[in-house]
């Protein structure tokens, strides 16, 4: 910690800290307060202060302690650095726009759309004893480093073992962030373990997600290219996943499984161009909600249909679904397109605790065992966050329903901002 104030230098009059020059600086204490404190007003000279820093340790430090306060500000002193290790850091900072864009004391540590009986595997790993970087003044860059090796090599658990070592809050759910990253690069197999480290990543959980979704599921065909062999693919995956996680974590186990469907049917519907069905015993019982979902969405996107009323989007939906195409082994089209984030507007009630499922990977929903029933519920998910003029009545009818999981659904969504 750095503590500005007054000072006393040499049995003279107090003098203010840091000072006002860099030359009255005696120690790299004050040095690093100094740059700190004027980095505000004068992101030139003290850019130009750090750049001719000699000791690459020294610099490093000061990169990093400019950096972690002023994230979204370092142009300048990335601009001002020669290539080498503090100019990587200062790149590195300044491409995490998470860290700086909105008030990070605003976002929940804990999204909504994650239950709260979910615990994830990582959540009771202790903080690391064995890592190198004790006598580092960068210290959290150290860790994070080493938490990024350690997963390269295949050991989640240890990297969060690292990243439970850094004691600011901002930066230890950073690491984690961080790592999470590097981990869904093995691949689809990764995905659980992923999940876990994005848990720890607190209020970064959300943009942690989305990072990982990038990068997930790219072999899913659109749900109207066909392909039996890739959905085959897809859900012997989740099965093993499952079987692996679910032993220790039940819950943590049945979270990820929604989640990994709502990432699978999302990304296929939103590049479809026309919203059909699987053919039956394809896909799970798990997979339905998020097709439902996924599908109820992308036909009010492609089809707007001012006039519908919501028994009509269910009829709609429900022969879209019916209907099936031929399965064979065609062209993938380019399943790497990432659909946009959903915007959360789920609010947990006490009697909302069962049935509820992720919605479309973004936020939460109630679910009804009846496939009629679960439509209706898409279809007013999908119109609160439609821009279409209709939506408002779709809403208001849903008030009318007979079920009581669709009066509620759409009775939140009216009071939704």
């Amino acid at each position: 910690m750095i503590l500005f104030g007054l000072w006393v230098l040499g049995g003279g009059e107090p003098q203010p800290f840091p000072p006002m020059s860099i030359s009255e600086c005696p120690d790299f204490d004050c040095q690093k307060a100094w740059a700190l404190a004027q980095y505000a007003t004068d992101p030139h000279g003290v850019s130009a202060w750090i750049a001719a820093v000699v000791d690459p340790i020294e610099q490093h430090a000061l990169v990093s302690l400019v950096g972690e306060h002023w994230p979204g500000k370092l142009k300048t002193l990335c601009q001002a650095l020669q290539p080498g290790d503090a100019l990587k850091r200062c790149q590195t900072i300044a491409s995490r726009p998470h860290l700086w864009e909105g008030e990070l004391e605003q976002i929940p540590v804990r999204p909504s759309m994650i239950p709260s009986d979910v615990v994830g595997p990582f959540a009771a790993v202790s903080a690391s004893t064995g890592d190198t970087c004790q006598d580092s003044i960068a210290r959290h860059a150290c860790l994070q480093e080493q938490a990024l090796q350690q997963v390269q090599g295949g050991s989640a658990e240890h990297s969060a073992a690292l990243c439970k070592r850094i004691n600011d809050g901002i930066w230890q759910e950073e690491c984690f962030f961080r790592v999470a990253e590097r981990a869904i690069l093995d691949g689809d197999q990764a995905f659980a373990s992923t999940m876990g480290l994005c848990l720890e990543a607190g209020r970064f959980e959300s943009n942690c997600r989305d990072h990982v979704r990038n990068t997930l599921t790219w072999h899913v065909p659109p749900v109207d290219a066909g392909n039996l062999h890739s959905w085959r693919e897809v859900a012997r995956l989740v099965e093993a996943m499952l079987k692996q996680v679910s032993e220790k974590n039940p819950d943590f186990g049945r979270y990820i499984e929604e989640v990994y469907w709502a990432e699978v049917m999302e990304k296929s519907y939103s590049a479809t161009e026309v919203v059909l069905g699987f053919p039956p015993g394809l896909l799970p019982a798990a997979a339905l909600p998020h097709a439902r979902a996924s599908a109820a969405a992308r036909m009010m996107t492609i089809e707007p249909t001012p006039s519908r009323g919501l028994s009509e989007w269910v009829e709609a939906l429900e022969l879209a679904l019916a209907t099936t195409r031929d399965f064979d082994d065609i062209t993938l089209l380019d399943g790497r397109r990432t659909p946009p984030r959903v915007t959360d507007l789920w609010v947990a009630r006490a009697t909302d605790a069962d049935r509820t499922v992720v919605y479309r990977s973004g936020s939460r929903r109630l679910m009804a065992t009846d496939a009629r029933v679960d439509l209706a519920i898409c279809v007013l998910e999908a119109a609160a966050r439609s821009p279409q003029p209709s939506r408002a009545a779709l809403l208001a009818e849903g008030l009318e329903h007979a079920s009581p999981r669709v009066h509620q659904t759409a009775q939140r969504l009216l009071q939704s901002p």
